[in-house]
């Protein structure tokens, strides 16, 4: 198990070997899901099933 902390910024650093073990790079975008366990991060993909996922692609990219 990681732990990390949440700046002053509000920023979260995922640990390295949980980013290498993804292949996450910097710009790599994440969905946000507050649920009742706690945080949920999903990393956002083009084919994503998620309804919150396609409303928010739709409003960054009405076209």
């Amino acid at each position: 198990m990681e732990t990390t902390l949440l700046s002053s910024k509000g920023q979260i650093i995922i640990p390295k070997p949980i980013r290498e073990s993804h292949h996450w790079q910097p710009g790599t975008r994440f969905i946000v899901e507050d649920t009742p366990a706690g945080i949920l991060l999903l990393q956002e993909t083009w084919d994503c099933q998620l309804p919150r996922c396609k409303d928010e692609r739709m409003q960054r990219d009405p076209g």
